[in-house]
């Protein structure tokens, strides 16, 4: 009878390791692929100069920005280092959109501002 309940007990523990494994390796991509993203969004701010694309917007207008929509540096190789394939898809995919989206503010921004001056400047020339 002890011989029993010892087998089951261990059947039982085996189970759990082996049900288990998934979700543990599951949480750990999980945990992962957060920080490939926050490590992206970081890193692409850092990176950008919101002012210069400002500046680049104001003078330029809207060819400023369909290149900030466009012109998506690479990231930087060296996060890359040591890191799974996926890491590397979704840091890229992540640090891309947020390069996009924080050149493209700026640029539209400098844009609107740019146009303005212009109009401004044409209606006070005109006179």
């Amino acid at each position: 009878m002890k011989i029993d309940s010892t087998f089951q007990i261990l059947v039982l523990f085996m189970a759990v390791l082996i049900f288990s494994t998934p979700t543990i390796a599951l949480a750990q991509q999980n945990s992962e692929l957060a920080d490939a993203k926050a490590a992206a969004e970081q890193d692409a701010k850092v990176n950008v100069n919101q002012r210069a694309w400002g500046v680049v917007g104001f003078l330029c207008m809207s060819p400023a920005v369909m290149v900030a929509l466009t012109m998506q540096p690479p990231p930087p190789a060296s996060r890359f280092v040591g890191k799974s394939p996926e890491y590397i898809r979704i840091y890229t995919r992540t640090y891309k959109a947020k390069v996009g989206s924080l050149q493209t503010g700026p640029a539209l921004l400098g844009c609107l501002g740019g146009t303005l001056a212009w109009s401004l400047y044409a209606s006070v020339a005109g006179e």
